[in-house]
């Protein structure tokens, strides 16, 4: 390879590699200006809600009887006692519910269903721990059960908690996307509809 061949590559490679740094110079140069307009943006934010904030804070300066500062007092005046918030009713201390035998039907679906999600996370925690023990076969297990005299006993105990679980998720679906059956009467109905047809479901579940 000749003097002037060697030159021409060199040349070339030069090009190539001065392209290269211009591209990511270009490159960094860009980012750095989008970064410090994002953080001029972010700060311009922060301000403007630090701004909203103060101006909406209620400030605290009434007293209960017992001393203690009533929570979101504006101008003074309570939070419980302000005009927008007078009308709203009282909800009661669950003790009076129980002491009066007076429980609300939806409010003991909403317990079941709380219930039933934590069962469910107990029992596949259960499983899962078990098929991590050696010579442990989780799934024998649960046939010799199921096929057992108190088979049908505990396929129930299974089935209800993953049923109600998920009856209940579907009324909650509706009720968060079509906004639907939000009255007392409603809420009553279809709390026994969802304890009738899990414990239907479940049932048959058993006996399989």
């Amino acid at each position: 390879m000749d003097a002037k061949t060697k030159s021409k590559i060199l040349t070339l490679e030069f090009c190539q590699t001065k392209k290269k740094r211009v591209k990511i110079n270009y490159t960094y140069n860009v980012t750095r200006i989008m970064l410090a307009k994002i953080a001029c943006n972010s700060l311009r934010s922060s301000r403007n809600m630090l701004q909203r904030s103060t101006v909406r804070t209620f400030e605290t300066t009434s007293t209960t009887k017992y001393g203690e500062k009533y929570p979101g007092a504006k101008n003074g005046i309570p939070y419980s006692e302000l005009p927008a918030n007078k009308k709203r009713p009282l909800s009661p201390h669950v003790s009076l519910y129980i002491e009066n035998n007076t429980f609300p039907t939806v409010a003991i679906s909403s317990v079941t269903n709380r219930a039933t999600g934590a069962l469910l996370c107990v029992g596949m925690w259960g499983i899962g721990a078990l098929s991590v023990l050696p010579g442990v076969d989780p799934a024998s297990i649960m046939m010799t059960l199921g096929n057992s005299a108190i088979g049908p006993v505990l396929k129930f105990g299974v089935a209800f908690p993953l049923v109600y679980h998920y009856v209940a998720g579907i009324r909650h679906v509706i009720w968060d996307k079509y906004v639907y059956g939000f009255n007392n009467d409603a809420m009553h109905q279809s709390s026994l509809l969802v304890a009738g047809s899990s414990l239907a479901i479940s049932g048959v579940a058993a006996i399989l």
